[in-house]
């Protein structure tokens, strides 16, 4: 088995039925966050922005970027 770097960590990557999952057990609340959207707008925009979303994380995830 390789030796793992101590300072590093693996993520697997996620599955767009992970993400669906993830937001449909958030609780529809009109407040926003720092990025201006509420649960509730993306509650009911998932479905049309779930395939970029999974892309974006999964990428963050390979190189280690997230801004």
């Amino acid at each position: 088995m390789p030796r793992r770097n101590m300072g590093s960590m693996f993520l697997d990557p996620v599955a767009p039925s992970d993400i669906l999952l993830t937001t449909y057990n958030f609780k529809p609340k009109l407040s926003q966050g720092y990025d201006g959207i509420s649960t509730k707008l993306l509650k009911e925009t998932i479905s049309n922005i779930l395939q970029p979303i999974t892309h974006i994380i999964n990428t963050a995830f390979v190189t280690g970027i997230i801004q």
